[in-house]
């Protein structure tokens, strides 16, 4: 058993020891914020205003979702936050949907197919928020940044490059 000084140092690591842990763990935390944050880059643009300002707003919910996990604002506040981006998303997916009923595009259906199953998806997150006794992970944020971007560069650049050369035809 250390005696004296060696005692004291010893004592004191303990905290200290314990002080990195957390502070490790914030900085671990840091990090998956700044990977789960979506900011807006022109090559998302569909060079549709009215979709591209509709898709602004929602990375900005998504953002407030992420930081309220991270910030631990509890599931009240988060699925507050969670409610506002289903609500976001359905009348986003509307108008799109509008705009390629429209505009005669021959993927809708499947388009549309892939929107009711993310707001599913949406769903099913804030029904397990309810049931889950532990803290809300980061990892749904991640599902729903990920999601979000994948969709606007492959499914809506898609419908708005027909859309941009059947204008041009």
């Amino acid at each position: 058993m250390p005696v004296g000084a060696s005692a004291i140092l010893q004592k004191e690591n303990r905290p200290f020891g314990l002080v990195q842990n957390i502070m490790d763990l914030f900085s671990s935390a840091k990090k998956d914020y700044v990977r789960s944050v979506v900011s807006w880059r022109t090559r998302y643009s569909t060079n549709i205003e009215s979709v591209d300002n509709q898709h602004k707003e929602i990375f900005g919910i998504i953002n407030n979702y992420i930081d309220s996990i991270l910030k631990g604002f509890g599931k009240l506040k988060t699925k507050y936050i969670l409610d506002e981006l289903i609500q976001a998303c359905r009348e986003h997916f509307d108008h799109e949907e509008e705009l390629m009923l429209q505009n005669e595009y021959p993927g809708l259906y499947s388009h549309k197919h892939t929107h009711k199953h993310f707001i599913s998806e949406l769903l099913e997150i804030k029904n397990k928020i309810d049931s889950n006794p532990f803290p809300i992970s980061i990892s749904t944020g991640d599902f729903i940044r990920k999601w979000t971007v994948n969709h606007i560069l492959t499914s809506d650049k898609a419908y708005s490059t027909f859309m941009r050369l059947r204008r041009v035809a």
